[in-house]
């Protein structure tokens, strides 16, 4: 198998700095009075100082990495209840009969006839009120 040189030499590149990023720091005070920050150690001419970057990691809280792993199980527990619910649901759905359609009843009519007379209507600005022909 033929590989380009580009590649190798990007991956040597590529490991080269992930070695030095966990390389240690050193902080030097040079003659003049300013600090700086290096990764070697500090030359004859310059003084030592302790860095105060912190290289460990404090001890993991137990109890809290306890809390937070009791809370996920009751999420998981919550999720698998509704996923059992909406599984429950839609195999319901699914069996569930297909609705008949039933044809309605036509609409039935009636005849009313107004009584003799219906409806009498007098008006008493008329000249003809209460006159009977």
């Amino acid at each position: 198998m033929k590989t380009s040189g580009w590649r190798v030499v990007a991956t040597a590149a590529g490991l080269l700095a992930c070695a030095q990023a966990g390389a240690e720091v050193y902080k030097c005070r040079a003659n003049d009075g300013s600090l700086t920050y290096q990764q070697s150690p500090c030359g004859f001419t310059d003084e030592a100082l302790r860095s105060n970057i912190p290289s460990d990691f404090p001890p993991p809280n137990v109890e809290e990495r306890n809390r937070i792993l009791e809370r996920e199980q009751q999420l998981f527990q919550r999720l698998e209840a509704q996923r059992d619910r909406l599984s429950a649901e839609s195999i319901a759905r699914i069996s569930r009969p297909d609705p008949v359609i039933v044809a309605p009843e036509p609409p039935s009519y009636s005849v009313a006839w107004a009584g003799y007379g219906y409806p009498r209507m007098r008006r008493p600005n008329s000249p003809y009120f209460g006159y009977r022909r």
